[in-house]
């Protein structure tokens, strides 16, 4: 229980140090040596922090390679998806849900579509047609999960390119219900 409270502590004070040392998204924090010793932490209370700030969005760890703040498309992706966990076993568990989430992804998708159509760069469009490419080799190698991430994935390229962060936050947090909800529709289709 004091570990937590010592990592919390320390995430506290990571935040203040990118909020002081103005931080930009991809400038790297010190190595982590260094930063215990700032800090006046254990490596393992840094380790746990950084973890903490990263499932935040606030951080990337890249192993070997150091951390750095987290662009904000990464912040954006993950910022629904602790709030909306507690009601997927409600909609997995309600066979009609699919429905609910056909009409919430033709209204979002449409949206989502159209403003990356006036806003996508680009990278925007060689990301959402290698998407498309990934979407295209899953489909019908008897794989119904990796077909379904890899639609998702479409899905949230195209999210990406709209240059919205609250689309993009949505449609992040509706990702592994948007997964679920292409099986399905891909099963019933087959069937």
């Amino acid at each position: 229980m004091s570990t937590q409270r010592i990592s919390d502590k320390v995430a506290a004070q990571l935040r203040g140090l990118v909020h002081e040392q103005q931080l930009q998204p991809g400038d790297r924090l010190p190595a982590e040596r260094t930063l215990a010793v700032q800090l006046g932490v254990s490596r393992t209370a840094l380790r746990e922090a950084i973890a903490q700030l990263a499932s935040q969005g606030l951080l990337t760890a890249r192993v070997g390679g150091g951390t750095y703040v987290a662009e904000p498309a990464a912040r954006a992706r993950q910022a629904l998806d602790e709030p909306l966990a507690p009601y997927l076993p409600l909609f997995q568990g309600d066979p009609e849900y699919r429905f609910d989430v056909l009409e919430i992804r033709h209204a979002l998708e449409g949206a989502t579509a159209w403003h990356a159509a006036l806003r996508a760069t680009d990278e925007d469009r060689t990301r959402i047609a290698q998407a498309f490419q990934t979407m295209m080799d899953a489909h019908g190698k008897d794989d119904p999960t990796g077909e379904a991430e890899a639609d998702a994935a479409f899905h949230l390229s195209i999210a990406e390119a709209s240059h919205n962060l609250v689309l993009l936050q949505v449609m992040r947090g509706l990702f592994d219900l948007l997964q679920t909800n292409i099986s399905q529709s891909r099963e019933k289709l087959y069937t």
